[in-house]
């Protein structure tokens, strides 16, 4: 039974200072014409055991491992992926019903960390580990930077003005200038004007969080590779045939992933194998022990890897898998990975315009932001920790809230 210790007053008081705080600071989604938060509010933060921040920060830790041995593989992932491991990534985990960690993704291309940044300041959060996103991107940017001049930052995004992300992502834009007190001015570029930048030596640095534009093509366009601090969509740590790497001892992908952290990362990532053939694909797709994940699409087909358009599970309708099979005919590739059923958590929402708090139990996915500073720390810090809390297994709509994790204090204090 969950217990706060506020009363109800409170809790309400709460819900709508954060929520107050949220539209100043957006829009996160959708277009600029609407600030307010397209999400549910909640009036805490979600707490978890201490030991959760221990594992996240292990399994930084190891990703940073994973993306070390990609790179000593470099040739065979040239031309294919971009094997440099890239400045920053997200993890999505899942918490199961015996409180157990999974970790499902790694992405790239992030369309949330401005907004996992606001959630600290809506509920007057100090960042988890100590350090905010955008000021362990300035702290890597300084790193560069000897002289401590002012530079210009391109970050590329998913078609301006029409894909939802492009909004946190001028958001994360204005908080580095902010973080920055103006030594870096960013600007975002839409991926398909890439073409049209006629010297990209002006940038110090770029970001591609565009997502599917590959680093090949941009040198097309005369960006030269040691500027790019990520390649989106197309960096070989997001791939998802990764995982299936990582549980097979011979896969040609990792050869140099260290025993230790290969037998760490089998245990915190569901076991994830590739899928051959149509028959084996289309029977993992009808069964319900599997979620099924495209890693490979064609050129012309790579905007199918996106997340929501390339995974079914158990909680899919028979038209979705249908979907699927029309992307295996299109030569998109999948893996299967082992279903994880997350464990509810119980939160009071803010309801009924601001008037009223809703308690309901829901479905956990737990995002962890990390940035790599290795001019500065061993291992990558984890910047902000998220809980998405939905009615659905997949915690995805309107109906969805978006709250930041606060642990509790370590045990042996």
């Amino acid at each position: 039974m969950y217990t706060s210790g506020k009363t109800p007053a409170e809790l309400l008081e709460s819900a709508n200072m954060a929520y107050a705080v949220l539209t100043n600071l957006g829009p996160f989604y959708g277009n600029d014409q609407e600030a307010r938060p397209t999400f549910r509010v909640a009036a805490e933060p979600l707490t978890l055991p201490y030991e959760y921040k221990q594992e996240f920060y292990r399994i930084g830790e190891a990703i940073l491992e994973l993306g070390d041995a990609i790179e000593s593989n470099y040739n065979f992932f040239a031309g294919k992926l971009h094997p440099t491991t890239p400045i920053s990534w997200r993890i999505d985990s899942i918490i199961d019903e015996t409180d157990t960690l999974k970790v499902n993704e790694i992405n790239i291309p992030d369309g949330a960390d401005a907004l996992m940044t606001a959630e600290q300041k809506a509920y007057s959060l100090d960042p988890p580990y100590g350090i905010s996103t955008p000021s362990a991107y300035v702290r890597y940017f300084d790193s560069l930077n000897d002289k401590k001049e002012v530079h210009r930052i391109a970050i590329i995004a998913e078609s301006v003005g029409l894909s939802p992300y492009t909004a946190n992502v001028e958001r994360m834009a204005e908080l580095i200038e902010l973080e920055s007190d103006g030594r870096y001015l960013v600007t975002v570029i839409d991926r398909f004007n890439t073409p049209q930048i006629s010297d990209w030596s002006e940038f110090f640095l770029v970001l591609n969080n565009g997502g599917y534009i590959s680093p090949s093509l941009l040198a097309q366009y005369g960006l030269a590779n040691e500027k790019i601090i990520s390649a989106g969509g197309y960096s070989a740590l997001g791939s998802k045939a990764i995982f299936a790497a990582i549980h097979n001892e011979n896969d040609p992908m990792l050869p140099n992933l260290p025993r230790d952290t290969r037998e760490y990362l089998k245990t915190v990532i569901p076991y994830t194998e590739l899928v051959e053939g149509y028959d084996s694909t289309v029977a993992a797709l009808n069964s319900k022990e599997w979620v099924v994940k495209a890693y490979y699409a064609p050129d012309q087909q790579i905007k199918r890897l996106e997340r929501g358009r390339s995974v079914v599970g158990p909680w899919n309708s028979t038209e979705d898998r249908l979907k699927m099979v029309k992307l295996l005919n299109l030569g998109v590739k999948f893996v299967k990975q082992v279903y994880v059923q997350p464990k509810k958590y119980d939160v009071h929402l803010r309801a009924r315009g601001g008037k009223g708090l809703d308690f309901e139990s829901r479905f956990n996915r737990i995002c962890v932001k990390y940035v790599n500073i290795p001019y500065e720390n061993k291992y990558p810090v984890p910047t902000a920790v998220e809980a998405t809390l939905g009615t659905k297994v997949v915690p995805t709509g309107r109906d969805t809230c978006f709250l930041p994790v606060l642990f509790a204090e370590s045990s042996l204090r």
